[in-house]
């Protein structure tokens, strides 16, 4: 069975490196997001113009790069990366690039199970910062599920459609609980 790990960037990545990169050596295809300083990556992904400013130097240079199509070529050529391919991310159909590198997996891939990690969500977790990168994006609502509101509603949306054709579990602690398997690290 062919499988892929998915890299992201939140917080919970540098809370169980060691673990996480220990079992990502085990699996078929490994797609680091944006900041990721893993060295056995084999694909890695960026669709957020500033992501890809700030962290294009921290994949592996051996990894097969894919950058979005709504970043722009002016900004692709300034960092003098000449070996990359072009990747469809319409921010409609795949919100985050953590939810299209799922996708990918599966669809280009042809991994027959996903593994998630760094996905934690961008409301915040026990008070802390919820990525690698430090910074916030949504506040805790009190009484609430955290996915149920703003940017995570949307993208427990696109997960919960994901889940429809994608085999994934997220494996890292995570605000988007129904696809949580706590037990794999």
């Amino acid at each position: 069975m062919k499988t892929a790990i998915v890299l992201g960037s939140g917080s919970t990545y540098l809370e169980f490196r060691e673990k996480v990169e220990a079992f990502a050596d085990t699996c078929d295809f490994r797609i680091g997001l944006n900041l990721c300083e893993y060295a056995n990556t084999t694909h890695h992904m960026f669709t957020n113009t500033k992501r890809f400013k700030d962290y294009h130097n921290t994949r592996n240079e051996k990894a097969e790069l894919y950058i979005g199509s709504t970043i722009k070529q002016d900004v692709i050529d300034a960092t003098g990366i000449k070996k990359y391919k072009r990747i469809d991310n319409d921010i409609r159909s795949q919100r985050t690039v953590g939810v299209l590198a799922i996708s990918f997996a599966k669809e280009v891939l042809e991994a027959e199970k996903v593994y998630v990690v760094g996905m934690d969500g961008y409301c915040l977790r026990f008070g802390q910062t919820q990525h690698c990168y430090n910074n916030t994006k949504d506040d805790d609502q009190e009484g609430q599920p955290m996915y149920s509101y703003g940017k995570d509603l949307t993208v427990y949306k696109q997960l919960a459609e994901v889940a429809k054709r994608v085999n994934f579990s997220i494996i890292t602690p995570t605000i988007f609980m129904p696809f949580y398997e706590e037990h794999i690290l």
